[in-house]
C-alpha cells in the first residue's frame, strides 16, 4: 500500500518527549473492501497506547510504584514531577486504570495459562489471609484448582439440572466420593479438607437425596426455612396474630397440608 501521509505524534516516555513521525498507509484500490482505510505502523502499539500520551514504559512504571511500592496517588505524582515529568492527578488515576486494564488482560491469556499448566499441572486459585480478632496468627486460606473442581461438579451433581431420580443422583454423588476419596492425595495440603468433606457427607446421607423422591420436596435448608415461612405469613394473615402458634405444624388442617405437600 502507498503512504498516504505522515501523522506526527509525540509520546513523553521516562526519558522525555519522543516525536514520532507515522507513515499512514491506504488501500488505493477502489475494489477493495478496505478501500481508503488508514493503516497505522505495527511498531507504535509498541510503545504506546492508542490516544494515550503517555508511553508504555510510564503506565508500567506507575503499576510499579503503585502495588510494589504501595504509594499514593499523591505520592506518585510528587515523585514523577520530581524526575521531571508533567503529569497531573487525574491523569496518574488514568494511567493505572490502564495499567489494570492490561495487567488483567496479560493474567487472562490463555495460552500463558496453558503453558503453566502443562509443566505443573495443578494451580492455586487464590490464597487469602484472615487475621483473627485475638492475637497476631493469619489464617491462610488456600482454594485449589484440583479440590475446587471436586465441589463443582458436587454442587452440579445435587442441583440435578439433567433431571435424574433419586437413585441415579446417589449413584452419581457416590461415584464423585470414591474418585476423590482415591485421588485426595492431588489436592496436595487440601487432602484433608477432602476427609471431612467425605465424612461430613456420609453423616448427612441417609436424608439426603428425599428431595428426588417427592416431588416439591425443599431441597436445602434455606428452601424448607421459606417453606415454613410461607406458612407462617399466610397464617398471621388468616388469623390476625402477630406470632405462629406452635401448634402450627403439628395438627389440624397445617398438618394435613404439609403433608399433602411433601
Amino acid at each position: 500500500m502507498w503512504n498516504e501521509y505522515n501523522n506526527p505524534r509525540h509520546i513523553r516516555t521516562l526519558n522525555g518527549v519522543v516525536e514520532l513521525q507515522l507513515k499512514i498507509r491506504r488501500c488505493q484500490n477502489k475494489s477493495c473492501m478496505r478501500y481508503k482505510k488508514a493503516y497505522r505502523p505495527e511498531q507504535e502499539g509498541s510503545l504506546a497506547l492508542p490516544q494515550n500520551e503517555f508511553g508504555l514504559d510510564v503506565i508500567a512504571y506507575l503499576g510499579a510504584l503503585r502495588y510494589q511500592e504501595h504509594r499514593s496517588v499523591p505520592q506518585i505524582h510528587t515523585h514523577l514531577e520530581l524526575k521531571g515529568i508533567c503529569i497531573s492527578q487525574r491523569t496518574v488515576t488514568h494511567l493505572i486504570d490502564r495499567y489494570d486494564e492490561l495487567l488483567s488482560l496479560w493474567l487472562k491469556d490463555h495460552k500463558r495459562l496453558k503453558a503453566i499448566m502443562a509443566n505443573q499441572g495443578r494451580v492455586i486459585l487464590a490464597i487469602d489471609g484472615m487475621q483473627p480478632e485475638i492475637g497476631h496468627e493469619v489464617l491462610w486460606v488456600i482454594r485449589d484448582r484440583v479440590a475446587y473442581q471436586w465441589v463443582d461438579k458436587a454442587s452440579n451433581i445435587l442441583n440435578n439440572k439433567i433431571g435424574l431420580d433419586a437413585a441415579g443422583v446417589k449413584q452419581s454423588y457416590h461415584q464423585l466420593l470414591t474418585q476423590m476419596s482415591q485421588q485426595k492425595q492431588k489436592a496436595g495440603i487440601l487432602n484433608t479438607a477432602i476427609d471431612n468433606f467425605i465424612k461430613t457427607t456420609h453423616s448427612y446421607w441417609s436424608g439426603l437425596f428425599h428431595c428426588y423422591e417427592i416431588e416439591g420436596f425443599p431441597r436445602t435448608n434455606n428452601d424448607l426455612e421459606h417453606a415454613f415461612g410461607m406458612l407462617r405469613h399466610h397464617q398471621r394473615r388468616c388469623t390476625g396474630r402477630k406470632v405462629a402458634p406452635s401448634s402450627l405444624v403439628i395438627r389440624g388442617s397445617v398438618k394435613k397440608s404439609l403433608r399433602d405437600r411433601y
